[in-house]
């Protein structure tokens, strides 16, 4: 502080973190914590970036899932059904490719979780040749084990309802065959929370997964 500003009053509080200039009686007039300044934009700085990665990462996601769009095939001669995606001899659905081509496992919604954290949805399938149907699927954006496939009993033709379940959410490419006839197509998985009330284990004598 210099003598002139001595002479017209001020005083010089504190020298480390604290710049503080008052007049004679107390009264502040500026205060300004260097420190406190600091945090401040070192955290803001860090929150902007933050938000910026978790958008750029939002959508490299949504780029990086090419979810298979339905082509309202049904295989049987069936009716030509919105949800559906396939051939003249296999094809998913009803309760075929969900909307936005997104499996979305949330409160009060369908499907289930395992005591593993495994997230499974229904998925139906229909055949027009008389083989087994198998299903198996792989992530596609990350590591995760293998798709797990039950259904009930087979039927020799026609819809077979089955459930799917996945390691993790993510890009998930699934191929269901049923003899020469194949079908592949990518959904995204997302859970929301929770995901649904349902739990359940996966029903291991019901697996259509192929044997290796």
């Amino acid at each position: 502080m210099t003598s002139a500003a001595a002479a017209d009053g001020w005083r010089w509080a504190d020298k480390s973190t604290t710049v503080l200039w008052s007049r004679p009686g107390g009264k502040v007039h500026m205060r300004l914590l260097q420190c406190g300044l600091f945090v401040v934009v070192l955290l803001s700085a860090t929150s902007i970036d933050g938000a910026g990665q978790q958008s750029q990462t939002t959508a490299e996601q949504s780029v990086a899932c090419p979810v298979t769009k339905p082509n309202e095939v049904v295989a049987d001669g069936g009716e030509p059904n919105r949800g559906s995606f396939g051939n003249s001899k296999l094809s998913v659905g009803p309760f075929g490719l969900w909307p936005d081509g997104t499996v979305v496992l949330k409160a009060g919604g369908s499907g289930f979780v395992t005591p593993e954290g495994w997230l499974g949805m229904k998925f139906g399938f229909q055949r027009s040749v008389h083989e087994r149907l198998t299903v198996e699927g792989r992530r596609l954006d990350g590591p995760a084990p293998a798709l797990l496939a039950e259904s009930a009993a087979p039927t020799a033709t026609g819809f077979q309802a089955t459930a799917l379940i996945f390691a993790t959410p993510g890009c998930w490419e699934v191929t269901a065959r049923a003899g020469v006839a194949v079908l592949t197509f990518v959904t995204r998985v997302e859970k929301i929370g929770d995901g649904p009330a349902w739990r359940r284990s996966h029903q291991r004598e019901k697996s259509i997964v192929p044997m290796r």
